[in-house]
């Protein structure tokens, strides 16, 4: 089968094939395989049957990506919904994230009457513990005449996931599975200073290493930790060896953002990747696009020039998303030959480079430092080697053999990806909803989730894990007792009596000295002997109940015990598996019911009815309790457009990194935050009260003085005066909390003053820098769209598929602002 006049891949042909079958289709292939031409071909398909296809993507600069490559060829005809931008909402092709499809699913679902397919990009994004839920209720939820197109890295447990999707859909789905790579990787080790080898090769020279140090030890001698460092090592010998080679451009992978800006400077400083030539057309292309996005006198996008001018550039969430944006563009163009990159830059961004390198493989989650996950090695490693242009990638580890854990870096290295899991867990406002749609039939719907699937093969595996734990227990040997009594019964007694007793002895000590203490004095005495005699007589009891005990002085008593343990043992281990089935089958009922008692006692709902105050819940998300108690109790009536942004940026900020901040020398600002962030910790409080496993988050008011500024006209760059927080991240706060006006704009749309003042609020918030629609509305040099029949035959040039990563929380694009779909009369205004 040949499209975009090229021959199709076998497992390319028949994803197709379904899609001309009127199939659902689930794809699982290897980054660059070749999964972005189905997701295509579907769109002309839909184009051509005059319907729309909708395209949903895990983070707003993928979404941002397709919404470019799509109108490039398309041209008006394709739009864009996130939660911080909305550019032709109704048009045939609409690219979205996938928390806006769910929400639209939820507050309005029929926008979605003529939609065709919906494409889910990075399916196995479903394993996101924080945002996985969303594609578990898009798929759940959405209406049954729409088919889906699911795209997914390689996934061992594609069959229960596929299974799962066939039990909640009508429409037939193809299961579709590819492992060869249409460029092979060749992976190495770069063990610094020494050589680069293969993994075995790691394991030799960290062995060899460990036996020099025991010999050392053996010795006497002193182990010293960096002892075998070589004393040549040159930082930049592997940039070199890429070099010679012609192994770039490569992309290289540091999983800190300070991390990525020292190095590239380190690399900088040794010299050029460019020929003159290619370093002044870098440098035109740079400052053409500066220009573009108005960022040509940004102190940082200045001192960005002279890294590029060398070929070398970093990218990571803390940047400018503009500065950000003139990076991938450069690097799209094939100017840049070495990007030293957050791990973010794996998620789905279609920039492939001929080589991948990793500083290491280790990184901070946001609890600890641990080893990559074999699966986020594998999709960061198949960034490496582009489809069309390579006839091979190249893929680097750089371990320190004298520091390597070897199981867990063979792992890493050479182990299968690990299997995807559940992350299901309905919101406050996602309760709302589904209890209005379903009422008493809510529970029977959410039995539907993939991680009621998964617990059906976990309660079977506890199951016969129980079953073989009685068996075992049936087949221990039963205590006899040779005295005739009830085996079981006495040694129950002789153990708690011996309990007992032992608690008692344990008393009468300490109980005799104090007497003699107390009772020291000569008039004391006759009382002291009184009180001890007492004491002598309850020892004396508690032999002769000793004596009287069953089991005492037998002969028989060691044996007894040991399989009375052993049976007591096998009893637990089977009540304990009961507990853990109970526990994992009604789970996420429990939480439900947790969260449905909080909303009951706050007023939200009456038994299973939505009240009131639970309809403005109902149309927020992410930050119901905060946003509906403070709304409910007059907060944002009492405050101007300014305090409202303050108050907004405090609900979505969370101060993750160290940092300086200053203080608010407004102190009605000030009682306001105080008093706003005591009515959400009484929210809080009752949710521990409730039995609510996930608390909402708190008020976080060190932004204050920064949103204070900038709500009042300041210019982006003066905010450095007011916090060290990243450029980047201050962009993402601002347009969330934009975001989260929007949702509660909408959901007073009938409250007299409110929804003017939130869109004053707005307004000052969302300008300049922060405005992303701003931003995704500049034509990039050389990108205009072109004449959609002229260019039908280039579908194929989009053909190396997106990167899968399961993104970290805090980088580009943590749980997207919930915007809902907006209406044709909403679009238009």
């Amino acid at each position: 089968m040949h499209y975009g006049g090229h021959k199709l891949d076998p497992f390319q042909a028949d994803a197709c094939k379904a899609i001309d079958d009127g199939h659902s289709v689930i794809v699982a292939a290897p980054t660059g395989a070749g999964k972005t031409v189905i997701a295509e071909y579907a769109t002309e398909v839909c184009r051509k049957r005059n319907r729309r296809i909708v395209y949903t993507a895990p983070i707003k600069a993928l979404s941002n990506q397709k919404y470019r490559d799509f109108r490039a060829l398309y041209g008006e005809d394709v739009g864009i919904v996130t939660g911080d931008v909305v550019i032709n909402s109704t048009a045939p092709i609409v690219v979205m994230t996938t928390e806006i499809l769910r929400n639209t699913i939820f507050e309005d679902i029929s926008q979605l009457h003529d939609i065709e397919y919906v494409v889910f990009d990075e399916i196995h994004y479903i394993n996101d513990i924080e945002r996985g839920t969303v594609w578990e209720e898009s798929i759940i939820f959405a209406p049954q005449n729409i088919k889906l197109i699911c795209l997914s890295a390689t996934m061992p447990n594609l069959r229960q996931f596929s299974d799962w999707i066939a039990s909640v859909r009508e429409v037939p789905i193809q299961v579709i599975e590819e492992h060869d790579r249409p460029v092979p990787l060749e992976r190495m080790v770069y063990m610094p200073g020494r050589d680069i080898g293969t993994v075995d090769d790691l394991e030799r020279t960290a062995n060899n290493l460990q036996e020099r140090l025991k010999d050392i030890e053996d010795e006497g001698g002193r182990r010293r930790r960096r002892r075998f460092r070589p004393d040549n090592y040159d930082p930049t010998e592997l940039i070199e060896h890429l070099a010679d080679e012609d192994r770039l451009p490569a992309l290289y992978f540091c999983f800190s953002r300070r991390g990525c800006e020292e190095r590239a400077r380190l690399f900088r400083h040794y010299g050029s990747l460019l020929s003159p030539n290619n370093s002044a057309d870098i440098l035109n292309d740079y400052d053409e696009l500066c220009r573009t996005f108005d960022i040509t006198d940004d102190a940082r996008a200045m001192e960005f020039r002279e890294l590029v001018e060398g070929g070398i550039a970093y990218h990571h969430a803390g940047m400018l998303p503009t500065l950000k944006e003139v990076v991938e563009r450069l690097f799209t163009l094939g100017k840049i030959q070495l990007l030293l990159t957050t791990e973010t830059f794996a998620v789905g961004i279609n920039m492939p480079a001929r080589t991948v390198v990793f500083e290491g493989l280790e990184k901070y989650d946001g609890v600890s430092v641990r080893h990559l996950k074999a699966r986020e090695y594998q999709q960061m490693s198949g960034r490496a080697g582009r489809r069309g242009i390579d006839e091979q990638g190249y893929v680097y580890a750089t371990v320190d053999p004298e520091f390597a854990r070897m199981p867990e870096i063979r792992h890493v290295l050479t182990g299968e990806p690990e299997a995807i899991e559940s992350q299901f867990n309905l919101s406050y406002s996602s309760i709302l909803n589904l209890l209005d749609e379903y009422g008493e039939m809510m529970f029977e719907v959410c039995r539907k989730s993939f991680s009621n699937h998964q617990s059906t093969y976990r309660v079977r595996e506890l199951e016969t894990k129980r079953e073989e734990a009685e068996q075992a227990g049936e087949a221990l040997p039963s205590p006899k007792c040779i005295h005739g009594y009830d085996a079981m019964e006495a040694l129950t007694q002789h153990q708690n009596m011996s309990l007992v007793i032992e608690e008692r002895i344990g008393e009468l000590r300490p109980a005799r000295s104090r007497v003699k203490r107390k009772y020291s004095g000569r008039r004391k005495k006759r009382d002291r002997i009184r009180r001890l005699a007492q004491l002598d007589r309850q020892e004396a009891d508690i032999k002769t109940q000793i004596r009287e005990a069953r089991c005492h002085g037998c002969s028989n008593l060691n044996e007894c015990q040991m399989r009375y343990a052993a049976l007591n043992k096998a009893a637990k281990s089977v009540t304990t598996l009961g507990e853990e089935i109970e526990r994992v089958k009604h789970y996420h009922e429990a939480q439900i019911r947790a969260r449905m008692a909080l909303m009951e006692r706050l007023g939200y709902i009456e038994g299973l009815r939505v009240q009131p105050r639970g309809r403005v819940a109902q149309q927020i998300y992410g930050y119901e309790l905060a946003v509906t108690e403070l709304m409910l109790a007059g907060y944002f009536e009492r405050l101007d457009p300014d305090s409202i942004n303050v108050l907004a940026v405090s609900m979505v900020f969370e101060a993750k990194r160290d940092g300086w901040f200053a203080r608010v020398d407004d102190t009605r600002i000030t009682r306001m935050l105080k008093s706003a962030e005591g009515q959400v910790e009484r929210a809080r409080a009752l949710e521990l009260e409730c039995g609510v496993d996930t608390l909402s988050q708190p008020i976080e008011g060190k932004l204050a003085a920064a949103t204070l500024a900038w709500s009042r006209g300041c210019e982006f760059d003066e905010l450095q005066n007011y916090t060290s927080t990243p450029e980047g991240d201050i962009v993402r706060v601002f347009r969330a909390a934009a975001d989260l006006l929007r949702q509660m704009r909408r959901s007073l749309s009938d409250h007299p003053t409110l929804p003017e003042l939130l869109l004053d609020a707005i307004k000052l918030l969302n300008r300049d820098v922060v405005d992303a629609e701003q931003q995704l509305r500049k034509v990039l040099p050389g990108a205009e769209p072109r004449d959609v029949a002229s260019t039908a035959d280039d579908a194929s040039a989009h053909d190396d598929s997106p990167g899968e990563s399961d993104g970290p929380r805090d980088e580009e694009d943590a749980p997207e602002p919930s915007t809902v779909l907006p209406s044709t009369d909403a679009a238009a205004s």
